[in-house]
Protein backbone atom coordinates (compact mmCIF):
# COMPACT_ATOMS: atom_id res chain seq x y z
CA UNK A 1 0.00 0.00 0.00
CA UNK A 2 1.42 3.15 -1.03
CA UNK A 3 0.97 6.58 1.59
CA UNK A 4 2.14 9.60 0.61
CA UNK A 5 4.75 8.04 -2.00
CA UNK A 6 6.01 5.79 1.10
CA UNK A 7 5.47 1.95 0.84
CA UNK A 8 3.87 0.41 3.87
CA UNK A 9 3.32 -3.26 4.84
CA UNK A 10 0.05 -3.72 7.04
CA UNK A 11 -0.72 -7.20 8.30
CA UNK A 12 -4.30 -8.21 8.49
CA UNK A 13 -4.96 -7.46 12.00
CA UNK A 14 -3.30 -3.69 11.57
CA UNK A 15 -5.53 -3.54 8.50
CA UNK A 16 -9.01 -4.36 10.29
CA UNK A 17 -8.10 -2.68 13.37
CA UNK A 18 -7.81 0.68 10.68
CA UNK A 19 -11.00 -0.25 9.06
CA UNK A 20 -13.19 -0.80 11.78
CA UNK A 21 -11.85 3.08 13.54
CA UNK A 22 -12.79 4.26 9.77
CA UNK A 23 -16.29 2.67 10.33
CA UNK A 24 -17.03 4.02 13.38
CA UNK A 25 -15.79 7.61 13.14
CA UNK A 26 -15.75 8.07 9.10
CA UNK A 27 -12.76 10.21 10.15
CA UNK A 28 -9.59 10.18 8.17
CA UNK A 29 -7.70 6.72 8.57
CA UNK A 30 -3.96 7.75 8.19
CA UNK A 31 -3.41 10.69 10.70
CA UNK A 32 0.70 11.91 10.39
CA UNK A 33 1.95 12.41 13.79
CA UNK A 34 3.11 15.98 14.15
CA UNK A 35 5.54 15.04 17.24
CA UNK A 36 9.01 13.92 16.43
CA UNK A 37 10.23 10.61 17.46
CA UNK A 38 11.98 9.53 20.69
CA UNK A 39 12.10 11.55 24.21
CA UNK A 40 10.47 15.17 24.05
CA UNK A 41 13.11 17.83 25.00
CA UNK A 42 12.21 19.48 28.37
CA UNK A 43 12.99 23.05 28.32
CA UNK A 44 12.24 23.22 31.83
CA UNK A 45 15.09 21.02 32.91
CA UNK A 46 17.39 23.05 30.39
CA UNK A 47 16.43 26.27 32.11
CA UNK A 48 17.05 24.82 35.79
CA UNK A 49 20.51 23.89 34.53
CA UNK A 50 22.66 26.98 35.86
CA UNK A 51 20.37 26.99 39.20
CA UNK A 52 21.40 23.70 40.12
CA UNK A 53 24.83 23.95 39.07
CA UNK A 54 25.21 27.10 41.33
CA UNK A 55 23.66 24.86 44.24
CA UNK A 56 26.36 21.95 43.70
CA UNK A 57 29.05 24.60 43.82
CA UNK A 58 27.75 26.86 47.30
CA UNK A 59 27.43 23.29 48.65
CA UNK A 60 30.82 22.35 47.35
CA UNK A 61 32.79 25.71 48.33
CA UNK A 62 30.86 24.83 52.31
CA UNK A 63 32.92 21.41 51.97
CA UNK A 64 29.32 19.93 52.10
CA UNK A 65 28.48 16.50 50.15
CA UNK A 66 26.12 16.84 47.49
CA UNK A 67 23.50 13.96 46.48
CA UNK A 68 20.80 13.42 43.88
CA UNK A 69 18.40 13.32 47.12
CA UNK A 70 19.89 17.00 48.18
CA UNK A 71 19.43 18.44 44.51
CA UNK A 72 15.94 17.11 44.72
CA UNK A 73 15.26 18.49 47.94
CA UNK A 74 16.29 22.12 46.99
CA UNK A 75 14.92 22.36 44.03
CA UNK A 76 11.73 21.39 45.51
CA UNK A 77 11.61 23.51 48.51
CA UNK A 78 12.96 26.32 46.85
CA UNK A 79 11.21 26.61 43.75
CA UNK A 80 8.71 24.45 44.03
CA UNK A 81 9.68 21.54 41.54
CA UNK A 82 9.68 17.88 41.63
CA UNK A 83 11.62 16.21 39.53
CA UNK A 84 12.14 12.54 39.59
CA UNK A 85 15.44 11.20 40.59
CA UNK A 86 16.59 9.53 37.41
CA UNK A 87 15.85 12.46 35.78
CA UNK A 88 18.17 14.62 38.14
CA UNK A 89 20.78 11.55 37.38
CA UNK A 90 20.82 12.17 33.53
Amino acid sequence: MAIGGVFWVAGRATVKRIMSRYSRSGEQVVVLSANRPGRPRDSLLENLQPVVRQFIRTENLKGRRVSIDRVGRFLLSEHGIDIPKMTLWR
